[in-house]
Formats: structure tokens, C-alpha cells, sequence
């Protein structure tokens, strides 16, 4: 059995007594089978695994992630192009990027066309389109979509890669409100933790690298209107060169709320103390290449990371804490 290598920054030695950052175990990678899953956003539901390819611009379902024999099967193909056809004319360089889960059997899937986005409602079970996102939801101005994440009872949140744009839909993707989102811009991924509050990880042309806080209030809870911003909450810099896209997934252990951030450049996972950005430790191991984005997945056996790592369109599986693979 081979531990991956943490690297601890946690401040003070009484902060590592009252809680014990998890220790994770590589248990198997999974070819996907896909072309290329780039940016290779990734979601769990329990033991499913729902995986977005860029160019094949289709939704895959990895099945019995949890054992030694997973299933990869396509769920979803958005593009008109694929048989059987979906409802999106895709163009060069265009193609799905994130994908969110909302209980029962909602998965919200956001696609980059580079001028207007297209975010898709599908039936997690059965694949089927519920809802798509309308055109020229900027009146002609472009934005292209980068990531999406359903919001409180009955929202959805999508950010933009250009600038700090962020809009609100409700829960059909309809009626579209413009909210400005902190800054610096270049809107990654976006998650959603305890209390409703938002992350939004991100990285500029100057190296910089990292986490913004988008915290709900009370006033208007459920809605961006009058969210507490707190820019680059948390920030690492990375090489000029390697600007990348940033996953971001939540783990809650030992009562404390983690936000995992990924960064291929540094082949690693940083975990950041949503109580306290300055208390972070990282997960790197041989198996952890280019991570891409990443998922907490729940079994009878224990709780899993499912990482999508750039190269070869792999999903590598790590238990946490013990927990192996079924057989």
C-alpha cells in the first residue's frame, strides 16, 4: 500500500492536534476511453462519476469508481455533429468545460463557445436534456462561459472568463441577471460550500494563482444580491507559462472544510481551511500529474478522490483514509 506525500503548512502544532489533515492512498486509474477530456471537469454522485470532454464535447459516466472494475459509458453528446446529434453547432476550439450535481438527478453541464456560452440541464440517470441555456444572453456582446454550479433552492450561477462577469439564472436557465464578481478575473471553476458561500478559483497572466470568497448574506440569501466578496481569499503563484484551468471540489473531514484547489503546473492538490485560508497542506504523489479538476466520492467503503489529470485522459482514484477498493 503507497501513501501519497503530504506537504504540511498548517500554522501552529496545537492547529495539527485538533485536526488531523486526511491521509489519501492512489487505488487506480481509469482510461475514460475519451479523446481528450480537457479541462476535464469532474463530479460525483455517491459511487457515479460524471466526467466532461472539450473536444468530444460529450458528458461521460464512470460507474463503480469505488471498485477494481469501473465502467465508462458516454451519458451525454451536446455536439450536432455526433451521432446521435445533440442541440449545439460547436466551432474550432470550443467544447464542454464544467459540470455541477444537484440531488436527486440534476447535472448542469457549461460548454465554452467563445462568444456565448452553453449551459445544458440533463437528467443524471438517463441523460436527457431538461433545460438549455437561451442565445445572446449578453444582447450580441461576447462572453465566453468557463464554469457553472446550481445556487441555493433555485438558482444557477455562471461565471465568464473575460473580466469579473458573472449572471443568475433561475433554476430552467432563463431570465439571466448581470452580477459583478470580484476581482482579479480569469474565472476558472466555481463550487459551492457551507452556508451557500462561493469559490471561485483563478489565475492571471502574471503568475498568480487562487481562490475567491463570494459569501452569502442574509438579506437576500440564496442570491448573489448582496454577497460579501472577499478577492483572492487565498493565493499561490505558479509559473508565467502555466497558466491553466483550476478545479475546485469541498472535503469535509475531522469538522473542518476543506477547499481543494488544483494546480497542474505544480502537479499537486492544495487544500485550504475554508475557516482559515493561511492553514493549507498539499497531496502530491506520482500518480498526480496535470490535475485538472476534482471530485469527493462517497461509498460503502469509504471516501474517495477522483482526479481527471491531463496527458491521456485518465481519472485516478485515491482512498482517503483508508478506504479501498471494493472487490
Amino acid at each position: 500500500m503507497r501513501y501519497a506525500v503530504l506537504s504540511l503548512f498548517l500554522i501552529t502544532p496545537q492547529s495539527i492536534a485538533l485536526c488531523e489533515p486526511p491521509r489519501f492512498t492512489f487505488a487506480q486509474e481509469i482510461q475514460t476511453g475519451d479523446a481528450d477530456i480537457l479541462p476535464g471537469g469532474i463530479v460525483a454522485n455517491g459511487t457515479d462519476l460524471f466526467v466532461v470532454g472539450f473536444e468530444t464535447r460529450r458528458v461521460l459516466k464512470v460507474s463503480g469508481a469505488h471498485t477494481g472494475t469501473p465502467t465508462v459509458g458516454v451519458l451525454y453528446r451536446s455536439s450536432k455533429s455526433d451521432t446521435p446529434a445533440g442541440p449545439i453547432e460547436w466551432g474550432t476550439n470550443e467544447g464542454l468545460v464544467t459540470v455541477d450535481f444537484e440531488s436527486p438527478d440534476l447535472l448542469l453541464v457549461a460548454g465554452d463557445t467563445f462568444d456565448d456560452g452553453a449551459m445544458l440541464v440533463l437528467n443524471a440517470n438517463t441523460g436527457a436534456l431538461i433545460h438549455q441555456q437561451a442565445p445572446n444572453i449578453n444582447e450580441g456582446n461576447s462572453l465566453r462561459v468557463a464554469n457553472a454550479a446550481f445556487y441555493g433552492s433555485k438558482r444557477i450561477i455562471a461565471g465568464y472568463t473575460a473580466g469579473s462577469n458573472y449572471f443568475e439564472f433561475d433554476s430552467k436557465l432563463k431570465n439571466p441577471v448581470f452580477r459583478n464578481g470580484p476581482t482579479p478575473p480569469a474565472s476558472r471553476d466555481l463550487l459551492v460550500g457551507n452556508g451557500n458561500t462561493l469559490y471561485i478559483s483563478f489565475n492571471t497572466v502574471d503568475g498568480q494563482m487562487g481562490i475567491h470568497r463570494w459569501a452569502d448574506d442574509a438579506v437576500s440569501p440564496g442570491s448573489l444580491a448582496g454577497n460579501v466578496s472577499s478577492p483572492a481569499w487565498f493565493t499561490t503563484t505558479v509559473p508565467k507559462s502555466q497558466q491553466t484551468v483550476n478545479g475546485l471540489a469541498r472535503l469535509e473531514h475531522g469538522g473542518v472544510e476543506y477547499i481543494i484547489l488544483t494546480d497542474p503546473s505544480g502537479a499537486r492538490l492544495i487544500f485550504v481551511n475554508s475557516s482559515d485560508p493561511a492553514k493549507t497542506f498539499e497531496l502530491r504523489d506520482p500518480s498526480i500529474t496535470q490535475p485538472r479538476d476534482v471530485a469527493v466520492m462517497s461509498s460503502a467503503n469509504g471516501r474517495f478522490l477522483a482526479i481527471t489529470q491531463s496527458g491521456n485522459a485518465r481519472v485516478t482514484i485515491h482512498g482517503i483514509d483508508g478506504a479501498v477498493l471494493q472487490q
